[in-house]
């Protein structure tokens, strides 16, 4: 099979940088946030701590992610995401890079029922023709999709 390169143009449009409250789901804060903002699209990075988290890695094989929840704290090292509409409604994709108190470096996907004890983002909308998630067959995964991209081609 050929790869495929897609690639769509967007436009940054307002920029927020806030922190989620203590004992937020920061899934369930997010879509939320950007629900009432009428957000259609935003990339994200965030830090700080959280006191329950699930994290996981996506199996090739089986096309199913293999999570881990923990009800212990954690470090956000590193934090990235973005948020795209999926069936109407923001589908929030965030990424880490997570520290354990007893220093175990943890890294993945993260997943609902992760809670936030002190956690701070900057999130970036982006406007114009944006991509949604659909289901992509050959991965399993929901990929980005429009009708408007400027570079969709196998290189």
């Amino acid at each position: 099979m050929t790869p495929q390169l897609t690639v769509f143009e967007h436009f940054p449009g307002r920029r927020f940088l806030g922190s989620i409250p203590f004992g937020e789901e920061l899934f369930a804060f997010l879509g939320r946030f950007c629900g009432e903002r009428t957000i259609n699209a935003a990339t994200l990075c965030y830090y700080g701590q959280v006191s329950a988290y699930t994290f996981g890695t996506f199996d090739q094989q089986q096309k199913v992610f293999v999570t881990q929840t923990q009800s212990t704290a954690a470090d956000i090292v590193s934090g990235s995401g973005n948020i795209f509409l999926n069936n109407g409604k923001p589908f929030v994709y965030l990424t880490a890079v997570l520290c354990t108190p007893e220093g175990q470096v943890l890294g993945g996907r993260l997943f609902p029922e992760t809670v936030s004890f002190s956690v701070e983002f900057t999130l970036l909308e982006i406007t114009g023709d944006v991509p949604v998630r659909t289901y992509d067959e050959t991965t399993g995964l929901f990929a980005l999709t429009t009708s408007r991209c400027i570079a969709h081609h196998n290189p």
